[in-house]
């Protein structure tokens, strides 16, 4: 077959489009007839086909080297119709005419673009007679690969230290390649003006290098913008690429980047901060080597928080990683920062090895935050987190319901397991036979539900079943009254191991067989201040019971003391068990060690430290010599004479002789006592005590008697132990309870209980002056003791402070008048505050200094300076005791401009009266409406008056800790009938409330007088609902003097005619006088008119009530109170009061006259509405004196100015006098009456005008 290549040049070629269908244009003919009706091939068009986000154009121009080849139907040789070498452009390509077969065709069309093969085949029916026209799609071939670049234009930020581009596959799972341009790498994109703008970073795989170039197919780019310290990308910005053989895709794109937020993680060991590094609290070990981000925004991925390390250690405490949390009370737990989050994040990493348990709590609580409700709950949660590291579980308060330690816990999960009380509890001691005094925190076994499955099924208050060791510490385990074995503890395997540590009380259980107090299968220790106290067993081991073959006890301190059972009151040894003391270990005398073997007896360490003589009472197995009582515990030790010494035998009933312990510590006879001198009769002296029931401010004197009876008082001397139970009470710790003072024991401080003491007293007396021999007498007493403070009975305590010195004197209340100086001045000073204590010194505070009669303070003559707490700048400033607690407090006040209120600051003087010194204190602050007038305070209530409103009494609570709104409030002049009063002083006694009020005052109401001198006692009880407040002393309405016609009496004001340039007026005031006008009494008579020229004065009866004590038949003063001024000294059942006023009496004429009244009286509290149970008149005077409203009688009348006075011309009338010794007249109710001209002097002439009849 002959083939005709004919080359058209006029084809129309189809572009490059942008998109992968590229092909003919639309108005391109795929068939056109021939000129000459030949069959023609032309090549219509010959295009590039490629894809991604952001391509480049390449150009048709470019290709180059085209060859078509074809091959026709059946054949499998194929037809060159253009070959390479002929290097045809493409519009050569285009213009050319190939002449061909009809038929069927298969064409390939080949070129090359920058060197690289592209090719397309094409399957066509060439028709004849036609021009054929063909286009091509070329392509690389897809083995060839392609590139990629991709440029990122940002902005500047500081924050950004990298740029990380990731491609992976479509998915963004499988990564291909990860490059990371640091902040060198940026580029810089600059502005026309040569600044830079931007930075760029261009991700590429080089087209042209074989290594570079990647396979044609679609790609996931990202690129993740980082900051420093941060692993999570701040921004990302992902792209999808197609990329084509022969082709580099590429964009270039500016982005914007989102603000970012700090995150900060903070470290916490039991709410406490740590200061952690990546190894102690293991972040280095987090999974897949985690790294903290610092910083993230909002377009951030989310970011999950890894659990920590399960164990970190701090110093040489374990701890176990409990959670992310967004606050630092640790109440909002946290596990992402998902993706769209804003803001600076601080998150709390929360490390605990303890666990809190509360009988509030609640069993799905957080053990980061809150308490759980059971031992066995905690239990559970620390098996939970499967971390060996040391545990503790606190116990706060009182949990009401047997506990267990099961066996879930192990070391694998626990190291240790420690349960302690939350708080400060009193150390167990002797002092109580069973309960709860002085423990918050307490295991108090209930019954469990039978629905409860457990494994306590001996009913013990703590049952115990771990494997794990378990320390006890600070807490009481009681109350258990079901148990069959260990009542407090039931240790239930040979792998429980126990510790009762310093503050361990096990007291108050039961068991029906066997440990009463403890059931001992494993291994218990007690340290020193454990103690295992009067607890029950119906069978063996009262306090212990140590049971299998293998159980121990190691008793290297504590005691057991006070148990009971059949056998074994204080511990029951069992078979092959053992039980060693050493240390401080003591097994009191009420209790004994019973052993069941012949051949095996208490093991004995080291004891050289043991102050107890006896230390145990040992039972043996029987009581035959050579039975074991006492082993060395060291293996090769021996037992010496001293320490056998410290134990003895506990003797059988029914023989006349005695058991002993041998040198072998084997049971042995006891020898007969060495001969010698026999000592003194221990009886010579005889001591006698003043009293046996005694409070914490009583005093027990000693004295002694001789055998005739006679009180011995030469060259005694006393020693005295007050002891509980044998032990003697200042050796319980650091604290002194009470001090020997020659023939004198006190009391220091509160006891460690209430109850009956031993007082072990001995007198001792030499013989003569010069023999050292001496005679001794021990004896010991019951002394029963309330451990409290009681109202003390004080001496009255009269006072004078100044500026510059104060003055007190302490008199018994009968010597009171006679003993004082002859005119003490007793004033005293409104800066000063006066206070007694529970042993009755008495103290005074001015000046912000503090003086008293305390041996303690009296030797500081300046006193003890307060100015640091109570400084000068405060308004108001005072002293006060709570005489129950025996507590001394400071206190001062001042205006608060921003609440408009004041400020009340409270200061507790620690340990002031005891030591003398401001050594420590504690504060509280109250906000008040007012300055209180006056503070009291007993057994930690404050009482205030004056600080809500005006005469409000207002009650707080000092022992809340934080004070806020009063318990209770009462307006005592809504409560009380009286007029126009102040208060004086406050007392609190026993609960009630008293205050002093007074009135003293002059008024006149609708032309009735009234003079008040008078006063009254208020108490008021807080204990009624609402407080009920009463009065005595006062003197009421109804009970006054009422002079209704005192015309005789009265001066009367006249007329005064003006003359020449004098001119006189009256002054304010005018007075009542009786019959002698010895003692008158000032009236105000400021609204008195002047009558008019020639009108006669007014002359009409005028009406006097005065309000005030009397000795009339009526009234009787010795019921009455006319001024109260201070509470003077405390008294049991009494008030004793300081009173200072006026009283009325009648002369022998019948004529009222009065006195100033001085005195100190008493109030029973028996008899509280009786009034004034007793009273002694004084010398000193407690206020301000009388005369300001009890004086001589005058009506004085100032001039102008002073020159010649006038004389009565005519009735109402007057004309000068003509000297100063002249008599001014009046007109007095039985007509004129002349009066003298007292005195004239500077530019003042004052006209003194008596009383007298008329």
């Amino acid at each position: 077959m002959k083939k005709v290549l004919i080359f058209l040049l006029s084809l129309a070629l189809a572009g490059i489009f942008v998109s992968c269908n590229d092909g003919i244009d639309s108005d391109s003919e795929a068939f056109k007839a021939s000129a000459d009706g030949k069959t023609y091939l032309v090549i219509g068009g010959a295009s590039l086909g490629r894809n991604v986000v952001t391509p480049k154009t390449a150009s048709k121009e470019d290709l180059a080297n085209f060859s078509l080849t074809g091959t026709f139907e059946d054949e499998t040789e194929a037809v060159t119709f253009v070959k390479a070498e002929e290097a045809l452009t493409l519009e050569e390509l285009g213009n050319k005419q190939i002449e061909i077969e009809a038929g069927n065709w298969t064409f390939t069309l080949s070129a090359e673009l920058n060197s690289i093969p592209f090719s397309d085949t094409k399957s066509i029916e060439i028709k004849a007679g036609v021009v054929n026209t063909l286009s091509f799609d070329l392509k690389a071939d897809s083995s060839y690969g392609g590139g990629i670049s991709v440029t990122l234009n940002f902005p500047l930020d500081k924050s950004i230290n990298s740029v990380v581009a990731k491609l992976s596959d479509p998915s963004g799972t499988n990564e291909i390649e990860t490059k990371t341009f640091e902040l060198a790498d940026f580029a810089e994109v600059k502005d026309t003006d040569g600044e830079v703008k931007e930075y760029s970073v261009t991700y590429s795989r080089n087209l042209s290098e074989e290594a570079s170039r990647i396979s044609a197919g679609s790609y996931y780019l990202v690129f993740d913008f980082m900051a420093e310290g941060t692993s999570v990308p701040i921004n990302s910005f992902p792209y999808y690429v197609r990329v084509v053989s022969g082709f580099t895709s590429s964009a270039v794109d500016s982005v914007k980047l989102n603000e970012t937020y700090s995150i900060t993680y903070s470290y916490f060991a039991n709410g406490e901060a740590l200061e952690a590094t990546d190894s102690s609290i293991g972040i280095a070990d987090s999974p897949e080597g985690f790294v903290f981000p610092a910083k993230y925004s909002r377009k951030s991925e989310t970011i999950s928080l890894p659990a920590m390390a399960k164990t970190v250690t701090e110093g040489e405490a374990g701890y176990v990683f409990a959670g992310w949390f967004e606050d630092a009370d640790f109440t909002n737990p946290i596990t992402e920062i998902a993706s769209g989050s804003t803001g600076n994040k601080t998150l709390y990493a929360a490390f605990i090895n303890r666990i809190t348990v509360s009988a509030n709590g609640k069993a799905d609580a957080s053990v980061v935050s809150g308490a759980v409700d059971s031992i066995d709950t905690a239990v559970s949660r620390i098996v939970e987190f499967e971390a060996p590291i040391d545990w503790t579980i606190f116990v706060d308060g009182k949990l009401e319901c047997a506990q267990e330690i099961g066996q879930e816990l192990t070391p694998s999960n626990a190291k240790s397991l420690t349960i302690e009380g939350l708080h400060e509890n009193t150390m167990p001691d002797s002092t109580s036979t069973s309960g709860t005094d002085g423990y918050t925190d307490i295991i108090v076994y209930k019954a469990l539900s039978p629905e409860i499955e457990t494994e306590n099924n001996e009913n013990s208050a703590l049952y115990i079943a771990t494997s794990a060791p378990v320390i006890i510490k600070n807490i009481e385990i009681t109350g258990a009254d079901e148990a069959g074995m260990g009542g407090g503890i039931c240790m239930a395997t040979h792998l429980v191991n126990v510790t009762l540590e310093a503050g361990t009380w096990i007291t108050g259980n039961s068991a029906s067989m066997y440990g009463g107090g403890v059931m001992i299968n494993g291994s218990l220790t007690m340290k020193e201040g454990a103690v295992i106290s009067d607890n029950r067993c119906e069978n063996e081991g009262g306090g212990v019971f140590i049971g299998s073959p293998s159980a121990k006890l190691y008793m290297e301190g504590g005691e057991i003391r006070g148990n009971s059972a059949f056998a074994g009151s204080g511990v029951y040894v069992s078979n092959t068990a053992s039980l060693t003391m050493s240390g401080t270990a003591y097994i009191a005398s009420d209790n004994d060690v019973k052993l069941e073997v012949t051949d095996a007896g208490v093991l004995v360490g080291d004891l050289s430290e043991n102050t107890h003589e006896i230390v145990a009472t040992v039972t043996p197995a029987g009581y035959e010599v050579g039975y074991s009582v006492l082993d060395p515990a060291e293996e090769g030790g021996t037992l010496t004479e001293e320490i056998i010494s410290k134990f003895q035998i506990e003797q059988p009933e029914s023989v006349d002789y005695e058991w002993s312990i041998g040198l072998d510590g084997k049971l042995a006879y006891k020898s007969a006592t060495s001969s010698g001198t026999a000592s003194v009769d221990n009886r010579a002296l005889t001591i006698v005590l003043d009293k046996a029931e005694v409070c914490l401010n009583d005093t027990i004197t000693f004295s002694a008697t001789a055998s005739d009876g006679t009180t011995v008082t030469k060259d005694v001397t006393y020693t005295a132990e007050l002891l509980w139970k044998g032990k003697e009470i200042n050796a319980y710790g650091e604290d002194t309870y009470y001090v020997v003072t020659g023939n004198k024991l006190s009391f220091s401080k509160a006891l460690p209980k209430t109850g009956t003491y031993q007082l072990y007293v001995t007198a001792t007396q030499s013989i003569n002056d010069t023999s050292t021999s001496k005679i001794s007498s021990s004896q010991t007493f019951e002394i029963s003791v309330t451990n409290e403070y009681t109202t003390p009975d004080t001496q009255v305590a009269l006072y004078n402070t100044s500026s510059d010195s104060i003055s007190y004197y302490l008199k018994d209340f009968d010597s009171v008048k006679t003993d004082l100086p002859s005119s003490p001045d007793m004033a005293g000073n409104s800066d000063a505050t006066t206070a007694f204590d529970a042993f009755g010194n008495f103290y005074i505070f001015s000046s912000s200094k503090l003086y008293s009669n305390n041996p303690a303070i009296a030797s500081n003559s300046n006193g003890i300076d307060l100015s640091e707490l109570v400084g000068s700048g405060y308004g108001t400033r005072g002293f006060v005791i709570d005489v129950k607690k025996n507590e001394a407090y400071a206190y001062c006040s001042n205006y608060n401009s921003e609440t408009g209120g004041y400020t009340v600051k409270l200061f507790k003087l620690l340990n002031l009266l005891s030591s003398g010194y401001l050594e420590n204190y504690e504060p509280y602050t109250f906000e008040f409406n007012k300055s209180p007038n006056k503070i009291a305070i007993e057994n930690e209530i404050l009482y205030t008056y004056g600080s809500v409103n005006y005469d409000v009494v207002s009650v707080y609570s000092l022992s809340e800790g934080t004070i806020s709104e009063p318990k209770a409030s009462v307006d005592v002049s809504d409560n009380v009938d009286l007029d126009d009063f102040s208060v004086s002083d406050m007392i609190v006694q026993d609960g009630k409330l008293y205050l002093t009020l007074k009135s003293s005052d002059t008024s006149e109401d609708a032309g009735v007088w009234e003079l008040y001198s008078r006063g009254a006692v208020a108490k008021i009880d807080f204990d009624k609902t609402p407080p009920e407040v009463s009065t005595c002393g006062w003197i009421s309405d109804n009970d006054v003097l009422n002079t209704s016609s005192l015309s005789d009496h009265y001066v009367y004001t006249y007329y005064v005619e003006k003359k020449g340039t004098y001119e006189y007026e009256l002054t304010s005031n005018q007075f009542y006088c009786d019959s002698g006008c010895s003692n008158p009494a000032l009236i105000s008579c400021s609204d008195l008119q002047i009558p008019a020229d020639d009108e006669d004065p007014d002359s009409s009866p005028k009406t006097l009530k005065i309000y005030a004590p009397t000795d009339s038949e009526s009234l009787n003063s010795s019921l009455y109170l006319s001024g109260p001024q201070k509470f003077v000294a405390i008294k049991p059942k009494k008030l004793v009061i300081a009173d200072d006023g006026v009283m009325f009496y009648t002369d022998d004429l019948g004529a009222y006259k009065y006195k100033n009244v001085n005195r100190i009286v008493t109030i029973d509290l028996e008899n509280f509405a009786g009034g004034i149970d007793s009273e002694i008149d004084v010398k000193a005077e407690f206020d301000e004196k009388k005369e300001g409203n009890f004086v001589e009688a005058v009506c004085g009348f100032t001039p102008i100015a002073s020159a010649s006075l006038y004389k009565c011309t005519g009735e109402f009338k007057y004309e000068p006098l003509d000297s100063a010794s002249a008599s001014l007249f009046y007109n007095g109710s039985s007509g004129l009456s002349a009066v003298n001209v007292a005195s004239a002097f500077d530019s003042q002439i004052f006209f003194n005008i008596p009383c007298g009849d008329n």
